[in-house]
């Protein structure tokens, strides 16, 4: 990452999914101070 010790790190823990099964599992390390974070969720319909 080319960073100092002490600098701010972004760590993203991601799973993607297919139907019921888990299709990917990633962890993701960003230099924190050249991100922002954003997210948008939506529930799932009621079976």
């Amino acid at each position: 990452l080319m960073i100092r010790p002490g600098d701010p790190c972004l760590l993203l823990h991601r799973r993607t999914w297919s139907g019921a099964a888990v299709a990917t599992v990633n962890n993701l390390t960003y230099v924190g101070s050249r991100y922002s974070l954003g997210s948008r969720y939506a529930p799932s319909p009621a079976a």
